[in-house]
């Protein structure tokens, strides 16, 4: 049965892992959850970041469609010249994607007394889900498909991501990926607390949905001065160059570890 399967793939990934010498993870949630299931490996673990992502040299290979979708896209928010635009992305294979746990921030937007008109934008790979979802929606909205040729451009077209989380087991090991991308890209930031985006907090509204939403509405998101901020500290600790100097650390630790004359 698939349950089955699962469960024997769960235990030979116990089996390998129990086998290493250093295990890495992207953050610390993430290596104390794996400490649950294989506690031989908890001592064992090392932290290695992601890299800041950079998806600006996929736009050279942009088709005609996603060209097309990028002008429909301008389009719509000149339609709305003036509103405050706001913007979800994600992508995943299977599932929602987490565009159902939009449905509470749609209805915060619609009831709270803004100080301007705002816009909803959802970049993903799951269309008919956001249909579905977006039908319940009265605020101006717009999908656009995820594609790595349009994404980056696409993104800093609007004012201020957000981003709900459904805190399980699953999430809670997550790195701090998406709001890094949006800050990087210049946009303000709205986001569910989960333990990566607490090194965050000093630049964006951590868990305080009505409060970001009223002073980025009555602001210019992309002029406030801790997304400068944000970029400058993203950089100084995730930027490719830090993170491959990590890396050969760890290596080092992993190279020193097979050492016979440790042993000796």
């Amino acid at each position: 049965s698939r349950d089955e399967q699962d469960e024997e793939r769960k235990q030979r990934i116990r089996r390998l892992m129990s086998l290493a010498t250093l295990v890495t993870c992207g953050t610390r949630p993430l290596a104390d959850l794996l400490a649950q299931e294989v506690p031989v490996i908890a001592t064992k673990f090392e932290i290695v970041p992601d890299a800041l992502e950079n998806v600006r040299g996929y736009a050279a290979s942009a088709s005609l469609m996603d060209r097309a979708r990028l002008w429909r896209v301008r389009f719509f928010l000149r339609r709305n010249t003036g509103a405050l635009h706001l913007v979800w992305f994600g992508k995943c294979k299977k599932g929602s994607a987490g565009i159902e746990h939009l449905d509470p921030v749609v209805r915060l937007i619609e009831t709270l007394p803004l100080g301007r008109a705002v816009t909803f934008t959802v970049i993903s790979n799951r269309r008919k889900i956001f249909r579905r979802c977006a039908s319940r929606w009265r605020v101006p909205k717009f999908y656009l498909p995820w594609s790595l040729a349009t994404f980056d451009a696409a993104l800093r077209l609007f004012d201020v991501t957000v981003i709900p989380v459904d805190r399980n087991g699953y999430t809670v090991g997550k790195s701090i990926n998406r709001p890094a991308t949006a800050l990087m890209a210049g946009l303000g930031v709205i986001a569910d607390p989960i333990p990566a985006y607490e090194e965050l907090s000093p630049f964006i509204y951590l868990g305080e949905w009505e409060r970001g939403l009223t002073e980025f509405s009555q602001t210019e998101p992309t002029k406030d001065d801790r997304i400068v901020a944000a970029r400058s500290y993203l950089r100084s600790r995730y930027d490719s160059a830090v993170v491959a100097d990590r890396w050969a650390e760890v290596i080092r630790l992993a190279l020193a570890g097979n050492d016979p004359s440790d042993s000796a």
